[in-house]
């Protein structure tokens, strides 16, 4: 008889830890280049990871 294979057997581990890097990288960079003062009253960083947390969901759904 075959174990049942549980969902975090078949997580890939290397490619999250990739993404929280690109994610990490990402919101760095972008919050280095708006401490100029040219996107004023615009938060890009906010954005950014908004749009991270949505592609997660969609990932993991």
């Amino acid at each position: 008889m075959e174990k049942p294979i549980k969902k975090f057997d078949r997580f890939d581990w290397t490619l999250t830890l990739l993404l929280l890097l690109f994610f990490l990288t990402s919101c760095f960079a972008i919050y280095s280049a708006q401490r100029t003062g040219q996107y004023v009253g615009q938060n890009f960083l906010y954005k950014q990871i908004f749009w991270y947390v949505v592609g997660s969901g969609i990932i993991a759904s």
